[in-house]
């Protein structure tokens, strides 16, 4: 089963670990906590990510290809009741993915190498896509990422505009293994060697003035910020991606 899901802006920024503290504390007065939230707030976000055998999807992120996707597999707090497959896409400046859910063996499947299952029984177009993806760009696992989550969003429509997401993302780390992509103790290497924070702004037609006086803080830094690339960086293993 494919979910819907329409274009939208996606805003991404650094932030010092001060204004971090700030901007959370105005948040959690007027919005609402992700439900995927453990009673601290955070939860965790793992994502098996797949590139072809020339790295273009790494290539083209830093080189800013503008009409680009990506393909990856996402739990959250290492729970395996629902596992998303997604298809990222980015269009200029506007983000949307496609979504379908697999089964424990299935992503362990993946892992491995094996994708055959994917063209078996009744599959959805998103399943079919990203096999023919697989066989036509030989597309392969890549990198296991981890961060620590802190969300909150408003309810799907408020005041006449679509559902709003500001993410803290923290403690971004680099799994320097594939194989065991369930592993609570699996091998890891931290992105940044002090706390950096990115913040995430996902929103759709419209973005409501009061919450862009919130989120007004001095450290705030527009980027062009990929979890992926940077966890890509961070373990490489050949002098070419450091260019």
């Amino acid at each position: 089963m494919i979910l819907p899901n329409e274009f939208r802006h996606e805003l991404k920024y650094f932030l010092h670990y001060h204004d971090y503290i700030t901007l959370k504390s105005r948040l959690s007065t007027i919005l609402k906590r992700d439900p995927n939230s453990d009673n601290s707030g955070n939860y965790l976000v793992r994502s098996l990510y797949f590139d072809d055998i020339y790295n273009s999807g790494l290539f083209d992120k830093l080189s800013g290809v503008r009409t680009r996707e990506k393909y990856r597999v996402r739990v959250y707090n290492l729970s395996d009741q629902t596992i998303k497959l997604e298809c990222k896409q980015k269009k200029n400046s506007l983000v949307r993915k496609e979504i379908d859910f697999l089964s424990r063996d299935e992503v362990c499947l993946l892992s491995q190498g094996e994708f055959s299952f994917l063209k078996e029984g009744s599959l959805s177009s998103l399943r079919l896509k990203f096999y023919r993806a697989i066989q036509h760009k030989l597309l392969r696992p890549v990198v296991i990422v981890d961060y620590i989550r802190e969300a909150f969003i408003t309810p799907y429509v408020c005041n006449g505009f679509n559902q709003i997401r500001i993410n803290f993302d923290k403690e971004l780390k680099s799994c320097l293994s594939l194989k065991d992509f369930f592993g609570q103790d699996i091998a890891a290497k931290n992105v940044f060697s002090e706390p950096v924070i990115i913040m995430e702004i996902k929103f759709g037609d419209y973005f409501p003035d009061y919450l862009k006086q919130i989120l007004k803080v001095g450290s705030a830094m527009r980027y062009a910020i990929s979890k992926y690339a940077l966890c890509r960086k961070c373990t490489h293993f050949n002098l070419w991606e450091d260019s």
